[in-house]
């Protein structure tokens, strides 16, 4: 079966599956985490930190890779609390910590209740 007919990665006209949601929340993360990397406030030596190593810093850190460009010694306390959040937010998951911050949903079970006919 070819991608393009596969279900996972069809989209009806206005309307955008989970998938996509995921990866659409995912790269906003990044490019927000990059723009506030790039403010000079960030840096501990308010120095303008190129945009490509910021980006390469924010995507290592919600990919959880384990690389750094050598920028992450530079940056304030707050900053990398922020960039500890993205690490943990890379590693859980975006689903995982929503559903964990929704209000829970109490919902009462029965039992099914059916006539067997018998012989």
């Amino acid at each position: 079966m070819s991608m393009a007919k596969s279900s996972a990665f069809k989209i009806r006209k206005g309307q955008i599956s989970s998938f996509h949601w995921v990866m659409i929340s995912f790269l906003l993360l990044i490019l927000a985490g990059t723009f506030l990397l790039t403010l000079p406030v960030c840096s501990a030596e308010h120095v303008h930190t190129p945009f490509l190593d910021c980006l390469f810093e924010i995507a290592s850190a919600i990919g959880t890779v384990g690389l750094t460009t050598g920028i992450t010694p530079l940056l304030h306390t707050p900053t990398k609390l922020i960039l500890i959040f993205l690490m943990y937010f890379g590693r859980v998951g975006c689903l995982t910590l929503i559903y964990a911050l929704l209000p829970r949903i109490k919902e009462t079970s029965r039992l099914p209740m059916e006539h067997i006919n018998v012989g």
